[in-house]
């Protein structure tokens, strides 16, 4: 009779309980992150429904409903935007990011990446700007630290992307380096801007401006100054800054006062073209071109030029009232 062959039952092997587990680490660690950034999601978008809706105008349903729309998707763009570790990871998050994607590389190659919790930022205002481009979002933040920031931004692919070059103050270098004589002979900034009192007499028909570098999370105080500039008053740059000026003075902001406040009085932003001149005589600087009145990365200047007439009634109206155009120094 022939003999039975012994049947030896397989015992599982040790690697597929190690798989197994490791999918349940994997799965419990997903479900930990998920409920991590919804507490997060859920704390800015708190703090978003407290914000406060500012008016340049009046706002029809259909403006406070993108409002409604925009402010969560602003805020976790924003959020991960501050999270990410690296200018590629934040590069996801910004508007028109393959364009602003060589400029991120050198910006921070130069400035470090300003480190800023997102869990400790809350949305204090929040406005609907009306672009020729489209619809845009101005935010107001402020940081448990005291920072304060201002954000724009604008809808791409369906997505509320944030306007890196406005957030950031983006210059080709900056501007102190280029104070100094760094970098090329001319490079796009963005500034603060103060009106000087001049010596009419000595002057003749030239405004007198200086410009501040901006310090990040801090607009009330703005960094090093440069040498002043002479813009004739009556020249395109002279009268769109005249126009700046005087919605300065009277508490208003470019765009019929929709951009985010807080400057020091007396101080308007430019986007600005700048040329720097070295020979045996010293250091020259030029103010190429007025660019905007604002920090957006688009050319609309944000408000018209004033008229030659508008520049000479201003300066008289100054002169009557012992004003300087914007502050003295």
């Amino acid at each position: 009779m022939p003999q039975k062959r012994a049947i030896r039952k397989r015992r599982p092997s040790s690697l597929i309980y190690k798989i197994l587990a490791g999918w349940l680490v994997f799965i419990l660690l997903l479900i930990f992150l998920a409920k991590r950034l919804s507490q997060d999601d859920e704390k800015l978008g708190m703090q978003v429904r407290n914000s406060q809706v500012v008016k340049n105008g009046p706002l029809g349903d259909e403006e406070l409903a993108i409002l409604d729309e925009a402010m969560p998707q602003c805020a976790r763009c924003l959020g991960g935007f501050l999270g990410s570790g690296t200018p590629e990871e934040r590069n996801q998050f910004v508007w028109k990011p393959i364009s602003v994607a060589g400029k991120m590389a050198r910006f921070y190659g130069m400035n470090p990446l300003s480190q800023v919790n997102p869990t400790d930022v809350k949305n204090t205002a929040k406005r609907l700007l009306q672009l020729e481009t489209g619809p845009a979002i101005i935010t107001e933040w402020e940081v448990v630290d005291g920072r304060k920031l201002d954000a724009v931004f604008y809808k791409e692919d369906g997505e509320w992307r944030l306007d890196w070059e406005q957030f950031v103050r983006y210059g080709e270098l900056p501007w102190p380096l280029f104070l100094a004589g760094s970098g090329g002979a001319t490079g796009e900034f963005r500034v603060m801007a103060r009106s000087k009192r001049v010596d009419e007499k000595s002057s003749g028909n030239l405004l007198s401006i200086v410009l501040y570098s901006p310090r990040f999370g801090y607009p009330g105080d703005p960094g090093n100054a440069s040498p002043e500039f002479l813009v004739p008053r009556d020249s395109e740059d002279g009268r769109l800054l005249a126009a700046a000026f005087r919605a300065e003075r009277g508490g208003k902001s470019p765009f019929d006062g929709a951009l985010a406040a807080g400057d020091p009085d007396g101080m308007i932003r430019l986007r600005v073209r700048v040329k720097r001149t070295d020979s045996e005589k010293g250091r020259v600087l030029t103010l190429e071109r007025v660019i905007a009145c604002h920090w957006l990365a688009n050319d609309e200047p944000g408000l018209a030029p004033l008229s030659e007439q508008q520049v000479l009634d201003d300066e008289a109206t100054l002169r009557d009232t012992d004003q300087p155009p914007a502050h003295t120094e």
